[in-house]
């Protein structure tokens, strides 16, 4: 049998059903996720990247979230840029932008985020990471980071006993 997104257990495709960590997750820095809908069973998966600017003048920082849509069959590689995303969750293109805002992917994404700036999840949406932090980009490999997809350092629940002096 072909191993397709429909067939992987729920272990295999680390989902998450926490609002505040899938909020956590997705502006941690280096998120790969997939939204699948259940109605329809179309998924699609998305990387955002977190970029700091700092302005030379006046010091302020300024925090951008870069998101891409990944078109083809490499995992690495085949993603085309959709657009940003700020830190209450509004997407937007950009001049950019290779994606429309007519694309399925592009309203897929757009819709999961009005829930999530009401601090909600739909029904028939799930969210799904590949087993890899969100923020460093590290495999995850204890179930509390991958219940939350951050490893323990990233998400700040690392073992003072075990760190180094």
């Amino acid at each position: 049998m072909a191993i397709t997104f429909e067939n992987l257990h729920t272990e295999e495709k680390h989902q998450l059903t926490d609002v505040n960590y899938i909020k956590r997750f997705i502006l941690a820095g280096k998120s790969i996720f997939t939204l699948e809908s259940i109605r329809t069973g179309k998924w699609f998966t998305y990387k955002v990247n977190k970029k700091e600017f700092k302005n030379r003048e006046t010091g302020v920082e300024k925090i951008f979230y870069f998101v891409s849509i990944l078109r083809g069959t490499s995992n690495d590689s085949d993603y085309t840029y959709l657009g940003t995303i700020n830190p209450k969750f509004h997407l937007n293109t950009t001049k950019n932008s290779k994606i429309s805002i007519d694309a399925i992917s592009f309203k897929a994404l757009n819709f999961f985020m009005t829930f999530l700036r009401k601090d909600e999840l739909h029904d028939e949406i799930n969210f799904y990471h590949e087993g890899i932090c969100g923020r460093c980009g590290r495999r995850l490999t204890t179930p509390m980071s991958v219940s939350i997809g951050l490893g323990p350092i990233c998400a700040g629940y690392d073992n003072p006993k075990e760190k180094k002096k």
